[in-house]
């Protein structure tokens, strides 16, 4: 084969210029050029595969929420009637609660703040009943914290029905009954708190739907296994 001539080499370099300056256009590049680049693309960049959480129910979150539930509840027989029938002393220049003179708000009100920070660290992971118990039990703690802020104001607070029913009084961290015996009390109230009764009975079924769901998750993943066995 004959030498190219000086003619054909510069028609060669002038052909392989104007197929750059198209690809650098964004013009179709040689199939053959595209395949390489792909190849290339892929072994530098290899694909991850990002596994998705599971959406059930973490037994700790339950766990937690039973906990801060049944926490609420005692500090409101706890705490909460002593402080609606005790005289709250106001700071003249201010007309605002004092603390060092209302020791049982005060130490009422950080114990809900506590419960708050609880609830705020809950991780519900997606999962809707974990999600709207803490909603809710978030709701109700700050329910008593406003409250408390038309107390620390010197406002009169009506005592909520369910604290009046309740006939035990809880002074240092005993039961200290009238008159009545306590297991009549407990029957009186258990007879006559229908709506407290209620608000319980949901809580449990929420807590007993989440429970629920996470039994079902497992067992789906356990036929799944089996099937790719």
């Amino acid at each position: 084969m004959a030498p190219k001539s000086q003619k054909e080499k510069k028609k060669a370099a002038m052909a392989a210029a104007m197929a750059a300056k198209q690809a650098g256009e964004g013009k179709t590049p040689p199939p053959e050029d595209v395949a390489a680049a792909a190849s290339a693309d892929e072994k530098a960049s290899p694909r991850t595969i990002r596994k998705r959480k599971p959406n059930v129910p973490a037994p700790a979150a339950l766990a937690v929420l039973r906990s801060v539930q049944s926490d609420f509840q005692t500090l409101r027989f706890k705490h909460e009637l002593r402080v609606l029938q005790t005289p709250i002393v106001l700071d003249p220049t201010n007309g605002v609660a004092a603390a060092p003179k209302n020791k049982v708000l005060f130490a009422y009100e950080e114990q809900l703040l506590k419960l708050l920070e609880r609830l705020d660290a809950l991780e519900h992971e997606g999962v809707g009943a974990v999600r709207e118990a803490r909603k809710n039990m978030i709701r109700n703690v700050q329910d008593r914290l406003k409250v408390l802020d038309r107390v620390k104001k010197g406002e009169k607070v009506e005592v909520p029905r369910e604290l009046l029913e309740e006939r035990e009084v809880f002074v240092n961290g005993e039961n200290k009954t009238g008159k009545n015996s306590v297991m009549v009390k407990k029957v009186a109230a258990a007879t006559s708190n229908v709506a407290w009764s209620g608000r319980v009975l949901l809580t449990l079924l929420m807590i007993a739907l989440a429970v629920f769901a996470f039994l079902y998750y497992v067992g789906a993943q356990l036929e799944e296994k089996k099937k790719q066995i």
